[in-house]
């Protein structure tokens, strides 16, 4: 099961806080699932491969203060997202807002109240409540040869440098290591496989950008910063070669192309890149009206 859940908060006081916040809201719900399922915390603790979920930064209309930090008057109403990719973890977060007598969520050493949990949206229109299965997000794949993605939050990726010889943040979309992120993501919590190596080559010869319009932005994580880019890219896939002389894409290329497509909407719940379990790489498909099918 996928899941993407929306909670809806305001602070008791009013507070300054810094302008993302992702690490609080990542401790936030490590406490959730500390509570919830110790066993599970543990295993996030311990294992670096192990992170079915995201959270988002904290959202809303806040007043600037000095020093990096905003000001959220008491009772601003504000809202957060988790995305949960496995179901033992799904079902220990359900459980303890289903059965917990505790409303308050803290942030910092701040205390917000949670005035509702939205769990059944359909994750258009604005709306980043949803939930799906892995089998749903294949199904309902179609072989476009366009894709239009938005990245919400500041969004990077972590490359080995070759001259330095050690890793670095790549701040620019490159499809390539967006499959990559994608990809990855989808071997560590999906029970289905893609043909990861033909996707991948597949990715290399035949996108393109068609458009984009991005810009750098700083995710300030209070003792540090991370610069990422946020923005719109259209990708294209062209150059499709028939294997029958019809003029039309072969089976194989149309069920690569489904692949693709299928990652990308997994993009919603996944991320991209770099630090997606403390408010990086919030992601997801936009339409396009130049979106074609095969």
């Amino acid at each position: 099961m996928l899941a993407s859940l929306t909670a809806h908060i305001f602070p008791l006081e009013t507070v300054a806080l810094p302008p993302t916040m992702g690490h609080y809201i990542h401790a936030a719900f490590l406490d959730i699932l500390r509570q919830a399922n110790p066993e599970i915390s543990e295993r996030l603790h311990t294992d670096q491969n192990y992170k079915p979920f995201t959270v988002s930064p904290l959202q809303g209309k806040f007043d600037k203060q000095g020093k990096g930090k905003i000001l959220i008057h008491a009772g601003t109403e504000c809202w957060l997202r988790f995305t949960i990719m496995d179901d033992n973890l799904l079902s220990a977060i359900a459980r303890f807002f289903l059965e917990s007598k505790s409303t308050i969520l803290r942030l910092g050493s701040s205390e917000f109240q949670i005035t509702r949990l939205t769990t059944n949206g359909n994750g258009t229109n604005g709306n980043w409540s949803n939930c799906t299965t892995f089998e749903e997000i294949l199904d309902r794949a179609l072989p476009f040869d366009r894709l239009s993605i938005r990245f919400y939050s500041p969004t990077a990726f972590r490359v080995q440098d070759r001259t330095a010889g050690s890793p670095r943040n790549y701040v620019f979309p490159d499809p390539i290591h967006c499959f990559h992120s994608w990809l990855r993501k989808w071997d560590m919590v999906s029970p289905i496989s893609v043909d990861k190596e033909a996707l991948l080559d597949f990715v290399q010869r035949h996108i393109q950008f068609s458009r984009y319009s991005i810009k750098t932005k700083i995710m300030n994580f209070g003792g540090y910063k991370q610069l990422g880019f946020v923005g719109d890219c259209e990708y294209r896939f062209t150059n499709h070669v028939p294997s029958d002389g019809s003029g039309r894409a072969s089976n194989r290329t149309q069920e690569l192309l489904k692949q693709a497509d299928a990652l990308a909407n997994f993009a919603f719940y996944c991320g991209t890149g770099y630090k997606t379990t403390m408010g990086m790489g919030q992601t997801r498909r936009q339409k396009s009206t130049e979106t074609v099918r095969i």
